[in-house]
């Protein structure tokens, strides 16, 4: 530190670690997520198991596990899973606003589970989420 009659002045490198350990310290995701209502991990399907099945619309609640591959980039209100199995790859639109919750860009790449009901007719399947946990 340096010294100026009546004040102290720090030097900038120890002001600029200081901003960037209380970003990091303030930034950190907690995983596993958990939004909406609870999802039964015991439940779970891959999602190459639950797309071979196809006709799955109105059916039952379903939870579904995959990749998070990408994210709504305005409100986080839907995502989209992946799954590539037996040299296919499949993906689900997973919408969240049913479920009345939004999640982080920072989901992108981690491993979910979603529980909610199945719309529409395959390949333009989608899935209306009522809970989700992201590990």
């Amino acid at each position: 530190m340096t010294t100026v009659p009546g004040r102290l002045i720090a030097r900038p490198w120890c002001a600029a670690l200081t901003l960037f350990a209380a970003l990091v310290a303030g930034c950190g995701a907690r995983w596993p997520l958990a939004l909406g209502q609870s999802v039964e991990a015991a439940r779970a399907v891959p999602l190459a198991r639950l797309m071979a099945r196809g006709d799955l619309d109105g059916s039952p609640e379903v939870v579904v596990s995959g990749r998070v591959a990408e994210v709504c980039r305005s409100a986080g209100c839907w995502l989209v899973l992946d799954d590539a199995a037996a040299g296919k790859s499949w993906q689900l639109l997973i919408d969240l606003k049913r479920g009345a919750f939004t999640v982080p860009a920072a989901v992108v790449g981690r491993q979910a589970m979603v529980a909610g009901t199945m719309r529409g007719h395959a390949p333009d399947l989608s899935l209306d989420a009522t809970g989700l946990v992201v590990k």
